[in-house]
């Protein structure tokens, strides 16, 4: 797919529909770091009324990976994906999966910061009538989309998947911050408000391999288990019952794809017509 808009966004009117259908990006700027680019596809058949599905990738931050997954998948379902390509210039170190942050808060140029501004660019841009979103991530793409709702209690994520973390922030106060929550602004209501959202938590049946590349292997992350399989097993035992001591809702479902490694595309494949659906 060839790219063939762009803009910086000011206040500016919905883009007329394209002749034909490609892949489109805008750069959002203004929302305290550096502009984001952010690409989308519009399906010819797209009309304003459909589903947004922001697809938020992993460490190796594969754009065209990403976009071969997504946009068979939006043209035979009918949604818009969405993807902001958080890149390693831009957001290093602990800036994307992480939050960077300091003093207990996402720094100014964290990408948790990103995304509730650039919904509503990229409404403003494109005309959606939609004024919520579905949240794909896989792997880091995961463990961001984790950290990322922990923070925006107000996040108007509707259905969200977390594909196959490599491991997770658990509601302990007493573990270090990013393993737990001790000295960052993140409370049980935080907690309480994650898990009550629609919220599929998505692991491979043969992810289960202790030295796989990228796996954290420090002692806490081990802590969780040896390896994504058994860490996402455990993070969903862990979070059922802090909402079951509590009598909280809890609306999270937990899947094992048959045969699935650590694969992104097979999540998108189960997940995508779920996500666009019911928003």
């Amino acid at each position: 797919m060839s790219l063939f808009s762009g803009a910086f966004l000011g206040g500016m009117a919905p883009r007329p529909r394209q002749p034909q259908s490609e892949v489109e990006y805008l750069d959002v700027a203004g929302w305290g770091g550096a502009p984001l680019r952010t690409y989308y596809y519009r399906p010819e058949t797209w009309t304003p009324n459909w589903p947004a599905i922001v697809v938020i990738h992993g460490a190796n931050r594969n754009l065209q990976f990403t976009l071969d997954t997504w946009l068979p998948l939006a043209q035979s379902i009918g949604f818009m994906p969405v993807i902001p390509h958080f890149t390693h210039r831009s957001f290093g170190g602990d800036k994307f999966a992480l939050g960077g942050v300091r003093r207990g808060f996402p720094a100014e140029r964290s990408a948790f910061r990103a995304i509730e501004p650039m919904f509503d660019a990229l409404r403003a841009e494109t005309g959606l009538r939609r004024t919520r979103y579905s949240l794909f991530g896989h792997s880091a793409g995961a463990q961001f989309v984790e950290r990322f709702l922990l923070f925006n209690r107000e996040a108007r994520a509707a259905r969200t998947v977390l594909s196959m973390a490599g491991w997770y922030t658990l509601p302990n106060e007493r573990l270090p911050w990013p393993y737990g929550t001790h000295d960052v602004a993140i409370d049980e209501g935080d907690f309480a408000s994650l898990f009550e959202r629609e919220c599929s938590l998505v692991l491979g049946e043969n992810d289960d391999d202790p030295y796989a590349d990228q796996l954290r292997r420090s002692s806490l992350a081990k802590s969780q288990g040896r390896h994504r399989l058994e860490r996402g097993q455990h993070f969903f035992s862990v979070a059922r019952e802090f909402a079951r001591e509590r009598s909280l809702p809890f609306n999270w479902a937990m899947r094992i794809l048959p045969d699935a490694k650590h694969d992104s595309r097979a999540a998108a494949r189960a997940y995508a017509a779920w996500l666009a659906h019911r928003q």
